[in-house]
């Protein structure tokens, strides 16, 4: 627990930087893209465990901002609304909704950081609002909410 706070900044600072530009590189920046949000999960699982931690799951989200409003935001958002993505950012995002938080303030705390990290996913890219319509529908996010 100690050194969970220091990964998820160094995860988050590679994920930051973008894909670059030879295959195998474009190639392990999709992986730990892909690892990163699969670590979304588990997180989940933590902050509506007993003792209610939420600190992985926000630090991961606000992470996810943080890239996004980066030097490579651009280009991240570009991947991630991409059919080579296949949804998945969208998908582990919203699925934090369905979490059961026995805590209240947790999951207020989870349901606006889920909201703020949607808003930075989707925000100027008409190809990232389509393809999250797309793949979960904004149907979903309503019943989800």
């Amino acid at each position: 627990p100690g050194t969970q706070g220091l990964a998820i900044r160094c995860l988050t600072a590679l994920v930051s930087t973008g894909s670059g530009t030879a295959s195998n590189a474009k190639d392990a920046w999709s992986a730990l893209l892909r690892r990163y949000l699969q670590s979304l999960p588990r997180a989940r699982e933590a902050a509506a465990g007993p003792a209610g931690d939420p600190t992985a799951l926000v630090a991961i989200l606000a992470g996810l901002r943080a890239a996004l409003v980066g030097p490579g935001g651009a280009t991240l958002r570009t991947y991630l609304a991409s059919n080579e993505a296949n949804g998945e950012a969208y998908v582990q995002v919203i699925s934090l909704l369905n979490g059961e938080y026995g805590d209240a303030g947790v999951r207020e705390l989870v349901v606006l950081d889920v909201l703020s990290t949607l808003r930075s996913l989707l925000s100027e890219s008409e190809e990232a609002a389509a393809a999250f319509g797309r793949t979960v529908g904004y149907e979903t996010l309503n019943a989800a909410l």
